[in-house]
């Protein structure tokens, strides 16, 4: 585990900030299957001449989902429309001890980064040895309050963060769901609200190939890869 903040002999704190990818939108929409042969929908991606997006739906394929268009207009899977509004979208960070965490975490910070530099209005919950939730909100202000907590933030056994986890899925309308590896645990409690729009992204592991998730490599949220402080 990489430590995140150091004490001084002075007795004052440094705190780190996970590493930055800006270009966290790009590593999504290469990440997300667009090689499955029955994706027939993945030309909306690529298709600039497309007015928008259908609204996202339980069971849709992940190949559906416009990175670009969501960080642009604030809301998972919904129509582009010229002028339109910015909206909200709430973001996760499922905290369990692993040995994948860290990547995880950077994965969900630099997400969150980008998405409250374009002044998009971001609700985020860390889940770790400390739940912590912030309400919708945009600005500086906002991102440093959960810059800090992504710092902070320690990880926690996956039995105790499932209880958390519920309240908070059946509080979100639609939540995008950084974890740092896909569980049968985590699946069933997903699964548990299947009214619920859950988008999976996790860090790939050669064992693991669920359909529906959106797998990170590690190399690519790797600090010598491009990270930004």
């Amino acid at each position: 585990m990489i430590e995140r903040s150091a004490t001084l002999a002075s007795a004052q704190t440094i705190t780190v900030f996970p590493a930055y990818f800006p270009d966290i939108l790009e590593q999504l929409d290469d990440a997300a299957p667009e090689n499955d042969s029955n994706a027939s929908h993945w030309t909306l991606r690529k298709n600039e001449n497309l007015h928008g997006l259908r609204e996202f739906s339980p069971g849709d394929r992940v190949a559906w989902i416009d990175w670009k268009t969501t960080a642009k207009t604030g809301t998972m899977m919904t129509r582009e429309f010229e002028n339109s509004a910015l909206s909200r979208i709430s973001v996760g960070f499922f905290g369990a001890d692993d040995p994948n965490f860290e990547y995880a975490l950077r994965a969900a910070y630099s997400f969150s980064r980008k998405l409250l530099e374009q002044n998009n209005e971001l609700r985020i919950t860390l889940f770790g040895t400390e739940i912590e939730t912030f309400d919708f909100g945009r600005g500086s202000k906002h991102l440093h309050e959960i810059s800090q907590a992504f710092a902070e933030i320690k990880p926690q056994k996956v039995d105790i963060l499932l209880a958390p986890f519920e309240k908070e899925l059946k509080e979100s309308g639609a939540l995008l769901l950084f974890v740092p590896r896909i569980t049968k645990t985590l699946t069933r409690q997903i699964q548990k609200l299947a009214d619920k729009k859950v988008i999976l992204i996790s860090i790939y592991e050669p064992e693991e190939n669920q359909p529906n998730v959106i797998y990170l490599h590690k190399d690519l949220l790797t600090p010598t890869q491009g990270g930004e402080s």
